[in-house]
Formats: C-alpha cells, sequence, structure tokens
C-alpha cells in the first residue's frame, strides 16, 4: 500500500514545509480579501536520486505571490540641485491676486445698452 501524499508533505523537512505552506495561505488569503485581487501560492516538490541504492532526495519549497498593491505617485519637478520640487522650476511666476466682488458696481452688459 503506497503511502499518501499529505504525510510525504509532512515529513519533508520534519514538517516544516507543511507550517510553510500554511503560513503562507494564511497571508495570501488576507492579502486577497484586501486588495480584492488575485494572488498564487506556488508549491515545489523536487525529487532526486540519491547517489547509493534506492534512496530519495526530496526537497520542497513555497513560493507566495501575492496581489501588488496600489501604486501611489507624484508629478515632481527637479531641480538643478538634485532636489525634488512639486513646482517646475523652469516655469514663470504669475503674480495672481484674489479678486474681491464686493468691490464696485456690477453691471449687466445687456442692461447697459
Amino acid at each position: 500500500m503506497s503511502q499518501s501524499i499529505i504525510t510525504t508533505l509532512r515529513q519533508i523537512g520534519n514538517g516544516s514545509l507543511v507550517t510553510s505552506m500554511e503560513n503562507n495561505l494564511q497571508k495570501l488569503v488576507q492579502a486577497v480579501d484586501e486588495s480584492g485581487k488575485a494572488g498564487k501560492l506556488t508549491i515545489v516538490i523536487d525529487v532526486k536520486k540519491a547517489t547509493k541504492g534506492n534512496a530519495m532526495n526530496i526537497k520542497g519549497q513555497t513560493k507566495l505571490t501575492a496581489p501588488s498593491t496600489e501604486h501611489h505617485e507624484s508629478l515632481m519637478f527637479a531641480t538643478e540641485e538634485g532636489e525634488l520640487v512639486t513646482e517646475n522650476p523652469k516655469q514663470q511666476k504669475l503674480d495672481l491676486n484674489v479678486v474681491n466682488a464686493n468691490k464696485g458696481e456690477i453691471k449687466n452688459v445687456n442692461e447697459a445698452r
């Protein structure tokens, strides 16, 4: 009778592979739940014949590909000194003033004729 794959997985690395699988699956589920985007947990089992006899070297590993997070970006400008600023240093500044609407009489163009 053959041994189940679950039993074999539990024996790889004295159980550390299964622990890694459980931890990474939990992280993946949380990341997918938070982001709403898909992720992936890959489990790789390498089997290599040992040098003598019928012994096999079994190596397992997990790879977590969590969903990408949102990217945050800003448009910034480089100065000659190598710094980043939010206003374009090469653009001319305009001396703008706030217009107070309460000054003077407001006329309707159609009524002035």
